[in-house]
């Protein structure tokens, strides 16, 4: 049984990076398609996932009996770096839609999600890790933890942000962000030498994760279905809580309440986003009475900051 778990697992960990960068080609499609792709480089990412998940599917059927054959050393360390790249260079993009002209948590909050790119990052590292660190190495394990921590706290700061737009309209849209918080905290323990009763309990949670992520996918397709967006996607491309898992960060679940698409829907909606910012506006301003001599920072756009406004 272990002999074929340690043939298994690097086959496993070659499908997840190809799945989830399958998946990032509908996710970015739908999250572009709301401004129909205005820019150029909005097309990047969306290009790039499918040729990511093309290399390592090459890669994956080239890697010989040795599993360290060139062509799938080579291919996964072109997407590897080249994905590192994407992500980093998504975040910046994301930040400058509005971010780094006014600085406060208002524009933080909505501008473009901008912690989702790094989901790139994320699959980058591991594909390298994939290519660099043998699955037999005691380390090897670890590495994944960390990287799955990561994801995590990625989606930590989506959810309150995403979900902040609306100023958590729905009490279920808080569920991804205390899901995240007991990833973030069970996974951060596991990187330590454990018990096996803790590791069990580990697994219990990341199960649990992936429950999360599937609801989450449902309700955002519901939502789209429903007629709440103008367009598929405009509420959140559906695709996105289906990254909830470890290892992967991006957007999260939405509401519950089944929505239609009438113009007094859509009112509301407006109303309750008008709101929140009226809120965080009233947040930020209080920042900078409180210390006159800067802006608020973007260090106090954490849940710390962002709980006590939206509560």
């Amino acid at each position: 049984m272990a002999n074929r778990w340690r043939t298994w697992k690097p086959l496993l960990l070659e499908a997840f990076l190809i799945s989830n960068y399958a998946f990032l080609i509908v996710d970015i499609f739908m999250a572009h398609s709301v401004n129909r792709f205005q820019h150029w480089a909005e097309w990047i990412p969306f290009g790039f996932s499918g040729l990511a998940a093309l290399l390592l599917l090459v890669g994956l059927l080239l890697r010989g009996s040795t599993g360290r054959s060139r062509p799938y050393l080579i291919t996964g360390y072109v997407v590897g770096y080249s994905s590192i790249a994407v992500g980093v260079a998504g975040l910046l993009w994301h930040l400058k839609s509005q971010f780094f002209a006014q600085q406060t948590i208002e524009s933080l909050v909505y501008t473009a999600p901008f912690i989702a790119p790094l989901a790139y990052a994320g699959l980058g590292f591991l594909t390298l890790l994939c290519r660099m660190e043998s699955p037999e190495n005691a380390g090897f394990g670890r590495w994944v933890i960390l990287l799955g921590l990561g994801g995590f706290v990625g989606n930590l700061v989506l959810s309150l942000c995403d979900h902040a737009q609306n100023g958590f309209y729905y009490a279920t849209e808080w569920i991804p962000v205390i899901a995240s918080a007991y990833g973030i905290g069970f996974l951060a323990t596991a990187l330590f030498d454990v018990g096996e009763r803790l590791l069990r309990m580990t697994l219990v949670v990341l199960s649990l994760q992936i429950a999360v992520g599937v609801w989450g996918f449902l309700l955002h397709l519901r939502a789209d279905v429903n007629g709440v967006s103008s367009s598929v996607g405009a509420h959140g491309p559906p695709s996105a809580p289906s990254a909830h898992g470890p290892a992967c960060s991006s957007r999260d679940s939405s509401s519950t309440k089944p929505r239609s698409g009438s113009s007094r829907v859509r009112t509301r909606r407006a109303n309750v986003r008008q709101k929140a910012r009226a809120t965080i506006s009233r947040c930020a301003a209080l920042g900078t009475r409180t210390n006159p001599t800067r802006k608020l920072e973007t260090g106090q756009t954490t849940a710390g900051a962002l709980l006590p406004c939206l509560g």
